[in-house]
Order: C-alpha cells, then sequence, then structure tokens
C-alpha cells in the first residue's frame, strides 16, 4: 500500500497545527479522535501521523499501541503533540517516532514534520523496491526544492540492520546518489581527523541524552570535501538498545571557512596587538 500525501492530524490540537503546515504547502486531513485516525490510517496510509496527548474519545497510547500493532499502519511515523515531558519519554517509549511540543517554534515544528514525511516516503519506497521509479507527490516535490534550496537532506539509520536512508536532496550535498547506503560505507567517506569525535558523540547517546548537534567532514562522491552539521536524535527499545539514529544534515562548508578566516585574522591582530 503506498503512502498517501498527506499528514494525518487527530485531536484538539488538529486546527492549530493544520493551519501551521498548510501555510507551508503541506497538505493535511483532520479528525477528531482516536478511532477516526485508527480508521483512517488504515484505508489512507498517511504519510505521517500526529497524535494529541488528549484525544477525546481515546487514550492517546491506546491509539500509539494499536498503531504499532497493526502492520498496515506500523511504519508509518507517528508524531506525539504534548506539553508534559513526562507523556513525551512516555510516548517515545511506547512506539513514537518523535515528539511536538506547544513550545517549539513554528519553524522547528515544520522542519520536524517534513523530515519524518520524507523518511516515511524513503521506507515506503524501499519496502516497494521503487523508490527511484515511484512519481513524487507535488508536496513532497516542494518540499524536496525546499531541502535543496537550504543544501540539507533528511536521513534515517537503521542501527539493527546498519541501513542508512537519505532524501533525495542528498544528491546535491554530496554529489551522487547516496539515498541507500550503510553506516559502515559512511564512516569510510568521513575524515580521518574527524572519525573518533563522531564515534564519541554516538557512544555517548542513551535514552537520557538521545539528541545531538555536531560538525565534522565528510567527502562527497567527487572526491571534494565539505564540512557538515548533523542534528539528529536516537530511539531506544524497551532494553535501552539504541536501534535507530534519525536527523538533518545541512552543508556548512561556507560557514566554516568564513570561521577560519575569522579566527586567522583574529590571531593576525592579536600578533599585531603584541
Amino acid at each position: 500500500m503506498e503512502a498517501n500525501s498527506a499528514v494525518l492530524i487527530a485531536g484538539p490540537a488538529a486546527e492549530l497545527l493544520s493551519s501551521l503546515l498548510r501555510g507551508c504547502d503541506i497538505a493535511c486531513r483532520t479528525v477528531a479522535g482516536g478511532v477516526e485516525a485508527l480508521t483512517d490510517s488504515r484505508s489512507h496510509h498517511p504519510a505521517v501521523i500526529i497524535l494529541s496527548s488528549d484525544l477525546p474519545d481515546m487514550d492517546s497510547a491506546s491509539v500509539l499501541k494499536r498503531l504499532r500493532r497493526d502492520e498496515r499502519t506500523r511504519d508509518i511515523p507517528v508524531l506525539f503533540f504534548c506539553a508534559e515531558p513526562e507523556q513525551q519519554k512516555e510516548a517515545l517509549r511506547l512506539g513514537a517516532t518523535d515528539v511536538l511540543s506547544p513550545f517549539l517554534s513554528p519553524d522547528e515544528t515544520i522542519a520536524r514534520v517534513r523530515t519524518h514525511f520524507e523518511l516515511g516516503t524513503l521506507r515506503a519506497g524501499a519496502r516497494q523496491r521503487a523508490a527511484a521509479e515511484s512519481p513524487v507527490a507535488s508536496s513532497s516535490g516542494l518540499m524536496t526544492l525546499a531541502m535543496q534550496a537550504g543544501r540539507m537532506y533528511a536521513f534515517e539509520w537503521d542501527a539493527r540492520t546498519d541501513e542508512v536512508y537519505r532524501s533525495r536532496s542528498s544528491v546535491q550535498v554530496l554529489a551522487g546518489d547516496a539515498s541507500r547506503d550503510t553506516g559502515q560505507n559512511w564512516f569510510r567517506r568521513i575524515h580521518p581527523d574527524d572519525v573518533d569525535h563522531l564515534r564519541r558523540v554516538l557512544a555517548l547517546l542513551s535514552p537520557a541524552y538521545d539528541a545531538y548537534d555536531t560538525k565534522y567532514r565528510v567527502q562527497r562522491s567527487d572526491g571534494g570535501w565539505i564540512t557538515i552539521r548533523e542534528s539528529s536524535r536516537g530511539f531506544f527499545d524497551s532494553a535501552n538498545h539504541l536501534v535507530r539514529v534519525t536527523g538533518v544534515v545541512f552543508d556548512v562548508t561556507d560557514q566554516a571557512a568564513a570561521e577560519r578566516d575569522l579566527a586567522g585574522m583574529q590571531a593576525e591582530i592579536m600578533k599585531l596587538l603584541d
């Protein structure tokens, strides 16, 4: 079953979130409660599901559990919208892909939804073994153009299989088709001076410290070196084992070069002052 090119939003937060996302050309469908969310997701298979924590007819955790148990919906990214940190932790424990909060900025909320939309589409395409040939939905195409303009892409790494999936905009950043890869191959592309740094960052991931933001250098397919900023989150199973990492990569080569030039100028100024 192919993913629908829409985000399904359930609960009291639906009106607020749909207004925000539609303003950025993200197609949305809204339903009032959990029963409708389960019915819609099974019949239409949305690209992303957003559940409010305060559904009027069902316990939100029960809806999440049912989505994860059903073969038709278990792979759909489910984002949990709630304010309380304990609710967020419980949602992630039960299998939520990510959590949204009313305290997030609109830009961050939109960026997270877009990221999971792209990753969900990639996973669906991989299951059908036709990702490269599948027609691109209009809203997905707009998101891809936006990511290309910003020289960024979304990715997901499966820690159990070592498979890496990247959004289509990775072609522009990495100078070649790298939508599917492995973590082992990726580490071969990292600058030798930065490998240990990234391994230390990943080693620190835990349920208590599940996010990181770091910079390092990688080699493009054309042989050139770029500096990237990787902002990611780790997800863990019930035994606290890392199962996947999802995030966004930004090409910050120009920014890094400007910072080096500035540091050099400051050093020269200090020498003159001395």
